[in-house]
């Protein structure tokens, strides 16, 4: 799926998708790396495909993995996800859970989080 600018629902998938960017940016350097990205995780299970799919979004459009997304990367490689073919309902729940687990997450990173690695 490609998102093109002028579309409200197009928009509103950025807008949310750069939201989630931002919150998995816990180095505020306006890049997400493997920490950011599966801070998210709530298993083992789900930690391992986070990281799988945080390696394959790092080589979205045949770029040289680099150990960063950028948000192009990011976009790009969500949309390639089952994620993004969902309806925009969805996907709006979906990604506001995400940036709510994620905020949460970054909150209590070394008070009492537990790593799951």
């Amino acid at each position: 799926m490609k998102l093109a600018h002028g579309d409200s629902s197009a928009d509103k998938r950025l807008d949310l998708l750069g939201s989630l960017f931002k919150a998995m940016d816990v180095e505020n350097e306006g890049v997400v790396t493997m920490k950011g990205f599966t801070a998210q995780a709530k298993s083992a299970l789900e930690l391992e495909e986070l990281k799988a799919d945080f390696d394959s979004f790092d080589q979205v459009g045949g770029e040289q993995p680099d150990g960063k997304l950028t948000f192009r990367k990011f976009v790009a490689g969500t949309l390639e996800t089952p994620l993004g073919r969902l309806s925009d309902n969805a996907f709006e729940k979906a990604v506001s859970g995400m940036i709510t687990t994620v905020s949460s997450t970054a909150s209590t990173q070394g008070k009492d989080a537990v790593p799951l690695d």
